[in-house]
């Protein structure tokens, strides 16, 4: 212990040899450390350096030249790194901690575990595009379109929201236009001529005979040779009407089909009713000028003398604005022409 203290000894003669002793008693040091770090920390002590869990215990010097012992209780916590492949559709988006992200790519972000580490996210992330398609179709009355499961009969802007095959939205923006099919026509007869009560500006008329095609005209009426049993098809816009119902259509014995003596046109056409019929023949007669409505009634009837050449009549017929027939006839046979009255 520290203090003063007296030996007395004797010396090699016999004689005391007192020691007089001032003793001074420096403290060791003990220390006791516990610290917690992260894996890829470090803690140094003296020269001794520690990195991993446990007890490590170091002696020092103290300033006055005694042990100094430190015990180290080193706590080394783990930092994770975590991989993560991730899909989403474009639009959507992945967040980790605090950042969004969008765009295809690896991406890293370093967060904090619950013990205070470094916890890394290493993000694969694949945006999957989107598809928006947009079909304009056009289909007949009593069609349909069928996209995915939804069936569509109606003209308008329609919307299928389909997946692709990556599983995201496959969006259909479809343009339907239903065409109206072509009211049922039926079939009257003048003369030789056969005439459609069902008239559409643009339509095409399919004339049958005995259920064969013989003839298509673009206009809705058609001048038979031959007697038969007679039907008729309008196609407008690609759809079709239905078959019309027979007529039994027979040519009269008082008209012959020799047209070749007269040509004719209207002027204008279509008019208002103010219109001039040029007929240019190859030898003077006398003929009956006859307007027939659609249905093929009878509306007027004139008899005019047609001299050889060119010859001019004027019209001027107060009459509904519509489609109607003329027909230049004689015994020689016939020929009739379209007239559009607006």
């Amino acid at each position: 212990t520290s203090g003063n203290h007296t030996v007395v000894l004797q010396t090699s003669l016999g004689c005391d040899s007192t020691v007089n002793l001032a003793l001074t008693v420096n403290p060791i040091q003990t220390t006791n450390v516990s610290q917690t770090i992260c894996e890829g920390e470090s803690v140094t002590i003296g020269t001794q350096t520690f990195t991993t869990s446990g007890n490590h215990t170091v002696v020092l010097q103290t300033s006055l030249g005694c042990d100094s012992t430190v015990n180290l209780a080193l706590t080394v916590n783990p930092i994770q790194t975590t991989n993560v492949s991730q899909t989403i559709c474009e639009g959507e988006s992945v967040t980790i901690g605090t950042q969004t992200f969008t765009t295809s790519g690896n991406h890293t972000v370093v967060l904090q575990t619950s013990l205070g580490c470094d916890s890394t996210v290493n993000l694969a992330l694949t945006v999957n595009p989107i598809k928006a398609t947009n079909v304009s179709q056009t289909i007949c009355e009593g069609e349909s379109v069928t996209i995915g499961t939804q069936t569509f009969t109606t003209s308008g802007n329609h919307t299928v929201v389909l997946q692709t095959t990556l599983g995201c939205d496959s969006t259909v923006n479809l343009a339907l236009t239903v065409n109206l099919k072509p009211t049922t026509p039926s079939i009257t007869q003048s003369n030789d001529t056969l005439f459609s009560n069902v008239i559409i500006a643009g339509a095409v008329y399919k004339w049958y005979k005995e259920s064969n095609l013989i003839a298509t005209t673009a206009t809705p009426y058609y001048e038979f040779t031959s007697n038969g049993i007679y039907t008729l098809k309008i196609v407008n816009l690609d759809c079709s009407s239905d078959i019309s119902t027979s007529i039994n259509a027979s040519l009269p014995t008082a008209i012959k089909n020799n047209k070749i003596d007269i040509q004719c046109s209207i002027v204008p056409n279509p008019s208002n009713g103010l219109f001039d019929l040029k007929i240019s023949a190859l030898k003077s007669a006398k003929y009956n000028i006859v307007l027939y409505s659609i249905t093929g009634q009878e509306i007027n009837r004139d008899v005019v003398s047609i001299h050889a050449g060119n010859n001019t009549k004027s019209f001027y017929l107060n009459i509904e604005k519509g489609m109607y027939y003329m027909t230049i006839e004689n015994e020689d046979g016939s020929t009739t022409q379209q007239l559009i009255i607006q």
